[in-house]
């Protein structure tokens, strides 16, 4: 199993955060959800998951 830096991780999650308003950030996750951390499906399959409709 492959381990990453969490500051890489939080690196990669910072527009997430960052985004001025929802639709943003849902335009960011699902960015970061095509990005080279979908080699790590869990992550971004628990953003999602978690994300407020």
């Amino acid at each position: 199993m492959r381990r990453y830096k969490d500051t890489s991780v939080a690196g990669a999650l910072k527009p997430i955060y960052r985004a001025v308003n929802a639709a943003d950030a849902r335009k960011e996750l699902d960015a970061f959800a095509q990005s080279e951390w979908a080699q790590i499906p869990y992550i971004a399959k628990q953003w999602i998951d978690s994300w407020i409709r």
